[in-house]
């Protein structure tokens, strides 16, 4: 009898990290930042002046908030409220709620809270961008 073979290691296969994609910032709607190394999202709002998470919503970028040298971020020039029934998007200023602002805008307030995939409703911030359906 012979004795029982002795298992092989197989090799795993390696993740490695795939840079987020780049957009190039639309025509006439702000100014465009490209990553530098060293630089994080916070350091570039305030570079800016604008909310570091006003910043990363503009861009689709969820937490951990992690940017790339040559990423290209849109840097937002300060909202508007869109004519109501036009969609877009709308910057919440101090004191509002969801409530108001669906008021205001001619929209539900959970249409607003759908198109944001807002965990808490209660929980804006002025700065925040938010997508108006």
């Amino acid at each position: 009898m012979s004795p029982p073979e002795a298992p092989t290691a197989t090799p795993l296969p390696v993740a490695t990290a795939v840079p987020a994609p780049t957009a190039a910032a639309p025509s006439g709607s702000g100014t465009s930042h490209t990553v530098k190394s060293g630089e994080w999202l916070f350091s570039i709002a305030r570079q800016y002046g604008v909310s570091p998470y006003t910043l990363a919503q503009v861009n689709g970028i969820g937490a951990p908030y992690t940017i790339h040298p040559g990423q290209v971020l849109m840097i937002p020039s300060g909202g508007t409220a869109p004519v109501p029934g036009a969609g877009g998007t709308y910057t919440v200023q101090r004191g509002d709620t969801i409530f108001s602002i669906a008021r205001k805008l001619g929209k539900t307030p959970s249409a607003i809270i759908n198109a944001n995939n807002l965990a808490n409703a209660n929980f804006i911030f002025p700065g925040q961008v938010l997508r108006i359906p």
